[in-house]
């Protein structure tokens, strides 16, 4: 007798389904550590982002010279957040490279301010 045969007999011959196991929570998936890092290269890729828009849109003397210094200063103060909430988080080989990614993100977008800068009171000195 085939399945089809059996499932049409009724009940007695029908195999006994097991139960669906329990969906887990999505948050209990993820490590901590990635989740930081993960924030981490967001908010670098955000603020390198901030930096070309600002340069771009303030201009005159201290326009350059005020991106300058606030890129500075959310970059230390990015930086300085993220080592005091990773510290003593295991972090894996990818952990490790995404968090070196995403401080060349920021060394990239304080560089690109301050050449600005230098430039912009260069040109009009």
């Amino acid at each position: 007798m085939g399945r089809r045969a059996r499932n049409r007999a009724g009940a007695e011959g029908a195999p006994a389904r097991r139960p669906k196991p329990a969906r887990q929570a999505a948050s209990t998936g993820i490590d901590p550590a990635r989740k930081i890092i993960g924030a981490y290269v967001g908010a670098a890729a955000l603020l390198g982002l901030l930096t070309l828009v600002g340069i771009a849109s303030l201009g005159g003397l201290f326009g350059p010279i005020l991106v300058f210094l606030a890129v500075l200063g959310l970059a230390l103060a990015l930086q300085r957040t993220i080592a005091r909430r990773i510290e003593g988080l295991e972090l894996t080989e990818q952990d490790r490279l995404m968090r070196m990614l995403a401080t060349g993100v920021l060394a990239t977008a304080v560089v690109l301010a301050l050449i600005s800068a230098i430039v912009q009171i260069v040109v009009n000195a």
